[in-house]
């Protein structure tokens, strides 16, 4: 996203999907801010997934691989939007084309809807993370790895070799 340029809502979500793009996040809350203080939108609705409470510091607030992996379940159960949102979200995630985490081991033909997230921290410390669901016939399935370290290599490679070891 560049500096100083309007995006529709739906250029915003899918950059902040499909490439997990931080300033997109930002652009998202604030907007989403202009039309309820202290990120109330955000806040009810990680609320009513039970992801945090209602009161809680979002700031503050850390996610669980078991919430984090919830959101999928919810999306591919079309169990908190309607079937047709939920399965635009889970059209914009089949688009993701980070590559160095899930999917970079399973067969292309299979579809795959993925969100990946990278955080730095101080001391060098980062953290990488990849959840999918993987539309293997006869059984899709749903993994999601978080990882900390200090190399992002090696973070990535642990993910790739659980990834393949899992759909082996």
């Amino acid at each position: 996203l560049a500096l100083n340029t309007e995006y529709t809502l739906d250029e915003i979500i899918r950059y902040m999907i499909v490439y997990s793009d931080n300033r997109a996040i930002d652009m998202l809350a604030a907007w989403l801010d202009e039309r309820g203080e202290d990120h109330e939108i955000i806040r009810r609705t990680l609320s009513d997934l039970g992801i945090v409470g209602y009161e809680a510091s979002l700031a503050d607030s850390k996610i669980t691989v078991k919430q984090y992996a919830s959101i999928f379940r919810i999306l591919f159960n079309a169990s908190y939007l309607n079937p047709q949102m939920s399965e635009r979200a889970l059209t914009l995630l089949e688009q993701s084309e980070f590559s160095e985490g899930l999917t970079a081991k399973l067969p292309k033909n299979i579809n795959v809807a993925h969100k990946f997230g990278v955080r730095a921290y101080m001391e060098g410390e980062q953290q990488l993370h990849d959840c999918c669901i993987v539309y293997f016939e006869p059984s899709p399935y749903m993994i999601c790895i978080m990882t900390r370290g200090k190399d992002y290599k090696d973070l990535s490679e642990y993910i790739i070799y659980t990834s393949k070891e899992v759909f082996d």
